[in-house]
């Protein structure tokens, strides 16, 4: 009897870290050549010796979902492996799926946009890193006038915020600009910018 072969295939090839049960699972399905009767028994599927899940197939089909947050940006290769049947031979078939890092989104808040010189500690700066899908953002947020360091957050749940030092800018109008450096599921980005007026 003539063997089938099981393909698998991943309905999408690039998506994100991090993101939600619609958006950010990779749907695989496995099918066989189609011959007399229907094809039954199990499909598992393996990312290097990680058992992904085990597909059970139904009149030659059969679909699992990959939870793209547990693994680490790069390829992965999936390798499906059929049981075999009555009457039929095991077989297997090998796909790879781009994993890439989630975007990220990052806001700056001012308390008051105007603070008088010397009494800056009045100011808050707060900052917000938003994920592209879901998780949280974790890291520092730079906050800088220029080539001036104003500060550095640490988040927390994806937000912090921190307040100025006295006389650390000359007085004047500066555009403030909060600079996410990204972690291992999330890229970098940057606020627009926020203008504050030190009064003299």
């Amino acid at each position: 009897m003539r063997p089938r072969r099981v393909a698998l295939g991943a309905a999408l090839l690039t998506l994100a870290l991090g993101a939600t049960a619609c958006s950010g699972v990779a749907t695989g399905s496995a099918s066989t050549n189609q011959a007399a009767g229907p094809v039954s028994g199990t499909v598992t599927v393996k990312a290097g010796n990680k058992v992904v899940c085990v597909i059970p197939i139904k009149a030659g089909k059969g679909s699992c979902k990959v939870n793209t947050a547990t693994y680490a940006p790069g390829t992965l290769k999936f390798i499906a492996s059929y049981d075999g049947g009555a009457g039929l031979r095991s077989s297997g078939a090998a796909t790879s799926l781009t994993l890439k890092r989630a975007t990220s989104t990052t806001h700056l808040m001012l308390s008051a946009a105007r603070v008088t010189y010397g009494h800056e500690q009045g100011e808050r700066l707060s900052v917000r890193v938003v994920p592209q899908y879901s998780g949280t953002p974790a890291g520092q947020v730079t906050v800088s006038a220029g080539r001036s360091v104003v500060c550095v957050v640490a988040l927390a749940s994806g937000a912090g915020s921190c307040t100025l030092t006295a006389k650390k800018l000359a007085p004047g109008s500066y555009r403030l600009v909060a600079g996410y450096a990204g972690s291992t599921s999330f890229a970098s980005s940057a606020s627009a910018a926020q203008t504050l007026v030190l009064a003299g």
